[in-house]
């Protein structure tokens, strides 16, 4: 099903530590406010053109908002027939907190997924970042500065407190996406935070598992096909018969109400989804490398504010 030099995904997951300066509102769901903040920062930190659009941009393909904000995508894109756009290669992740409120000295996490290219924007993603801090979070435009940078395994790659003071380099892991050999058994899918899935142009509230699979499948092709140059046409809809011949032992689904303000559009937003889980059986060894790749690039509408997340822990 193509070529086994490009049957895999890259994603890199971060996690920066934040030092709050002052005391104010931020959210309750950092990733929300912190995903419009970084889009700004990140085009004024990036953008050495200062045009008003990215469309005609000669280096729109190695700038760092271009990548990942505003994908390039040309006609000759087939598979531009049924999407109008790339999907962005990264994810914001964050907890919900007990409270909006922050004082100086609090510290808080906040993650990234960056796929595809997206790791080697690392620097310039920090430098953005050190401006966001300097403009502030949230409502009351909160200042804070970056104390650590951190990789999944927890390594350190930027230590304010470190002698250098240096920012290291990353390496992406490399999400093996040929299905896996055959192997029944009992899995959970958790739904960590909202899922946003749509039918008929409305978010469903009753999303079935071969809905998950069929939505998560089309994203991590649309995924490869722009960010890892593969061009599998089949892969885009290899799981769902397999997900189909899988039975859900049990299932806890609620709606779970979220919204953010958008400045751009002056309104606030609807960010609303389902959580809970689903407890399978059915071929896990076929469908594990999908599920496992949804653990970092998340799925269904909002994934870049973080919604979407899954966890899939598998029974012995």
């Amino acid at each position: 099903m193509g070529d086994s030099s490009t049957t895999f995904l890259r994603c890199a997951r971060v996690v920066f530590t934040l030092r709050f300066l002052a005391s104010g509102v931020v959210s309750r769901y950092w990733p929300n406010t912190f995903r419009g903040g970084f889009g700004m920062a990140l085009r004024e930190t990036a953008c050495v053109m200062k045009r008003e659009t990215c469309d005609q941009c000669a280096i729109r393909r190695d700038c760092a908002y271009g990548y990942l904000f505003e994908t390039p995508i040309t006609d000759a894109d087939a598979v531009m027939r049924l999407y109008t756009h790339a999907p962005h290669p990264f994810v914001i992740e964050g907890r919900e907190v007990a409270t909006p409120l922050v004082q100086p000295g609090d510290t808080g996490k906040i993650g990234m997924v960056l796929i595809g290219e997206g790791y080697r924007f690392l620097p310039v993603i920090f430098l953005a970042l050190q401006r966001l801090g300097v403009k502030g979070l949230g409502r009351d435009a909160v200042p804070f500065e970056i104390i650590q940078i951190q990789d999944e395994q927890g390594r350190d790659l930027y230590n304010r407190h470190s002698e250098t003071g240096r920012l290291e380099a990353m390496e992406p892991k490399y999400l093996p996406m040929e299905p896996g050999s055959s192997r029944i058994g009992r899995f959970t899918v958790q739904l960590a935070t909202p899922l946003r899935l749509q039918t008929d142009g409305r978010v469903t509230r009753r999303p079935t598992f071969v809905d998950l699979v069929a939505a998560l499948n089309r994203r991590v092709f649309l995924l490869r096909y722009f960010h890892e140059k593969n061009r599998d046409d089949a892969f885009a809809f290899c799981y769902i018969a397999v997900a189909e011949s899988a039975r859900v032992l049990e299932a806890t689904l609620y709606w779970k109400d979220r919204s953010r303000v958008s400045t751009r559009q002056n309104r606030e937003v609807p960010l609303g989804g389902v959580a809970g889980f689903m407890r399978c059986i059915g071929d896990i060894g076929f469908l594990e490398p999908l599920l496992r790749a949804g653990e970092y690039v998340h799925v269904g509408k909002n994934a870049t504010f973080g919604l979407g997340e899954i966890r899939l822990h598998v029974e012995d």
